[in-house]
C-alpha cells in the first residue's frame, strides 16, 4: 500500500519529501500514491514539506502530478506560506508565478505568507510578493499586520519597513492583540532608529 502511514501518521510520499528523495517520489507516486495525503496532526502535505525544506524540482514534480498548489495545513498555511516564512525565493517564484498560489491566502490566525515573510525579514521574498500583488494590510482581523511585526521587532530592519511604507501599508491600524499600539507606538517604544513614514513620504526619524 503506497498510501500506508506511519506511527507519525506520514505516508511514504511525505518521507521521501522530508529526505529531498525526489527520484523515489516519482516511483512512489507512478505506483499511485496519493500527492495531496496530509500527516496526520499538522496536516503537512508532500508539497508543503517540499517547500518547507526549499526543494524546487521535488515541488516541480509534484505540481506536475497533480498536488493541490493551496492545500492548507492544520494552522492554515499554504505551500506558499511555507516557502515564505523559510525564504526559499525560487519556490515563492514558483508558486505563485507558474502555478498561480494564492499570494493572499490567510491562515487560521489571518496571517498571510508575505506576513511570515517580514516576520523572517527575508528582504527579497517581500519585494518579489509586493510586485506580485501582495495585501501588506491583511493580517489578524484585529491584531498583527505585517508592518506590526516589522516595527515590534528589537533588531527591527530600516530597509524593511521602508519598503513597507513606500507600499502604502495603513499605518493608522491598531494592534488591538497589543494595547492598540499602532507602527507609530512600536517604533517609539521600541527605541528605533528607523525609517518610520507620513501618510506620503518616508521621514528619517532618530529616536535615541
Amino acid at each position: 500500500d503506497v498510501n500506508v502511514k506511519n506511527k507519525a501518521g506520514e505516508t511514504p510520499l511525505i518521507v521521501a519529501m522530508q529526505k529531498d528523495r525526489a527520484e523515489m517520489a516519482e516511483v512512489l507516486m507512478k505506483a499511485g500514491a496519493d500527492v495531496d495525503a496530509k500527516r496526520t496532526g499538522d496536516g503537512w502535505s508532500a508539497l508543503y514539506t517540499a517547500a518547507y525544506n526549499g526543494n524546487e524540482s521535488a515541488a516541480i514534480l509534484l505540481l506536475k502530478r497533480g498536488a493541490h498548489v493551496n492545500l492548507q495545513n492544520a494552522d492554515g498555511w499554504s505551500p506558499l506560506h511555507a516557502a515564505a516564512s523559510k525564504g526559499h525565493l525560487p519556490v515563492v517564484k514558483l508558486l505563485v508565478k507558474d502555478w498561480h498560489a494564492d499570494i493572499n491566502m490567510q491562515s487560521n490566525q489571518g496571517t498571510t505568507p508575505v506576513f511570515h515573510a517580514v516576520a523572517r525579514k527575508h528582504i527579497d521574498v517581500v519585494r518579489y510578493m509586493i510586485l506580485l500583488g501582495a495585501n501588506l494590510n491583511l493580517g489578524a482581523p484585529e491584531g498583527w499586520r505585517p508592518i506590526h511585526i516589522a516595527t515590534y521587532d528589537h533588531d527591527a530592519n530600516a530597509e524593511m519597513i521602508k519598503i513597507l511604507c513606500v507600499n502604502k501599508v495603513d499605518l493608522n491600524t491598531a494592534n488591538k492583540e497589543l494595547m492598540g499600539y499602532s507602527p507609530l507606538h512600536l517604533i517609539m517604544a521600541r527605541q528605533h532608529c528607523i525609517w518610520p513614514c507620513s501618510i506620503t513620504n518616508p521621514v528619517l526619524l532618530n529616536c535615541w
